[in-house]
């Protein structure tokens, strides 16, 4: 499968976990915002808000007019209970302050709200992102 198909998969799976008619979704580390697009294509009573720190792809994603700040992970923009549902898909890895990061993640979500987290598996041989022994960084296999 590739990884925009599982991307996608697990996009339409954290959509339709949510319970609400009407909801208010943070797309955190959205690149271009494909599947901030996409969880808006797919589902009209949802309202996908896009998050990156890098502006380049940022600005490749308006093509899409959708709903995209620029921000830092660490420091969310947004005020407090914002959000019913945030996605966060292989995000943690990339970000300086995991810890901080949550803790803007969990002030931002609504009681009960929907939170979903992937993050590849550091044992994985063949994931793009390679891996960490000790405090040595190990490109992937595959290059």
């Amino acid at each position: 499968m590739t990884k925009r198909r599982e991307v996608l998969r697990k996009t339409r799976l954290f959509i339709t976990s949510l319970t609400k008619r009407y909801a208010i979704i943070l797309d955190l580390g959205c690149g271009r915002g494909e599947f901030t697009y996409f969880m808006l294509y797919k589902t009209p009573n949802i309202l996908p808000i896009g998050m990156d720190p890098d502006f380049k792809e940022l600005k490749k994603g308006k093509k899409f007019k959708i709903d995209l700040v620029f921000a830092v992970r660490e420091y969310l923009p947004f005020r407090t209970n914002a959000f019913d549902g945030i996605f966060i898909n292989e995000v943690l890895e990339h970000v300086e302050d995991e810890d901080r990061v949550l803790n803007e993640v969990w002030r931002t979500l609504r009681d009960k709200g929907l939170l979903y987290i992937s993050a590849p598996n550091k044992f994985a041989l063949f994931d793009h992102h390679g891996m960490h022994i000790s405090y040595t960084r190990i490109p992937n296999l595959l290059g």
